[in-house]
């Protein structure tokens, strides 16, 4: 139960946003194909999406305008980061809030600090807040796109974020042309993103794929393989850690370099299944490419579900009784009645 909680509390937390209603705020990826002015019509918005990919860190950045064919005319501005290669970090915790009512009447608050196996920008510690909202700031859903445009960058200052970064995915995105839509069903039905991992240790190993999408289509991805070092949560060393650190053996960069060829194929071919067979039979450093094969055709098949959540039992901190103030500068209504955000 705590895990399903956890995240949904990802959800409401993860993502740097300003709508002017509560409509879908999931983005998704797209091939370089045209889109018809029907699709556009049978979905009822349309969207605009840049990003970029840091595969030494492992955060993946996304802007998002989108669109929605309704009158009044609406708009949904987004920006977040989200990690494909790493589920954990000691500085990243889930802050989770409630809200109670006591016997006499009055109101008490409490935050509870959680690792869901993911990581979000904002999550950081105070200086990624801080970012965080001085992007809602800018974001504000009362503006418009002609007012983002012409924002000069020089007048704002983050703590952390790559300022840069975040006003040239803001430009490509709104002065770009809205994003092809996939023309397969079958991978609409995908989450905006998801961090999966194989449920156990096999042979002291085992595979974790991360990605994203964009209008049904696959956007990004980062596979690795984990060795198991202990019974933690975090106990476990990343293949991708030890070839860029120069502690892998030549078995395990050739292994590396295969996933590195076949997460190339996938994302150029935009699909799961890409080039299956070329690789399906291989054992490289005691690492059963079958394996990978079995997990990418059940994520392509949509019967990816045993591949989350972790067996591993990442921690809850007790909850902190907090202020009134506290709770809603994290982001809570002190007047709303849901029990948990």
């Amino acid at each position: 139960m705590r895990r399903r909680i956890a995240l949904v509390l990802i959800v409401l937390t993860l993502l740097c946003a300003c709508s002017s209603n509560t409509a879908d705020q999931t983005s998704f990826a797209s091939k370089e194909t045209e889109i018809s002015t029907d699709k556009i019509t049978e979905l009822g918005f349309i969207r605009k999406i840049s990003s970029k990919m840091d595969d030494k860190t492992g955060w993946f950045w996304q802007f998002e305008y989108e669109e929605l064919e309704v009158e009044p005319f609406e708009h949904i501005f987004l920006y977040r980061g989200l990690n494909l290669r790493y589920r954990y970090d000691d500085d990243y915790w889930t802050v989770s809030i409630t809200r109670d009512v006591q016997p006499d009447g009055s109101l008490s608050f409490t935050k509870t600090l959680s690792k869901t196996g993911a990581l979000f920008f904002g999550e950081g510690g105070e200086k990624q807040r801080e970012d965080r909202k001085l992007i809602n700031e800018i974001l504000a859903p009362e503006r418009k796109v002609e007012d983002l445009l012409a924002e000069d960058p020089e007048q704002y200052e983050f703590q952390e974020l790559d300022k840069d970064l975040f006003f040239t995915l803001m430009h490509e995105a709104l002065e770009g042309d809205p994003c092809p839509a996939g023309e397969s069903m079958l991978y609409w039905e995908k989450p905006s993103w998801a961090m999966e991992v194989e449920p156990d240790y096999l042979d002291g190993y085992k595979f974790q794929i991360g990605f994203t999408m964009k209008m049904g289509c696959l956007n990004e991805c980062y596979i690795d393989v984990l060795y198991n070092t202990g019974t933690e949560y975090n106990s476990y060393v990343q293949l991708s850690d030890l070839v860029q650190n120069k502690e892998a053996d030549p078995n395990q960069e050739a292994a590396f370099a295969l996933i590195q060829q076949i997460r190339n194929k996938v994302k150029a071919e935009g699909s799961f299944d890409a080039d299956a067979e070329a690789y399906k039979n291989q054992t490289i450093a005691g690492i059963d490419f079958m394996r990978l094969y079995t997990f990418l055709m059940d994520i392509h098949n949509n019967t990816d579900e045993r591949y989350g959540p972790f067996n591993e039992d990442p921690p809850w901190l007790e909850p902190e009784e907090i202020s009134r103030e506290e709770f809603i500068e994290l982001g809570g209504n002190p007047d709303e009645t849901h029990p948990f955000r």
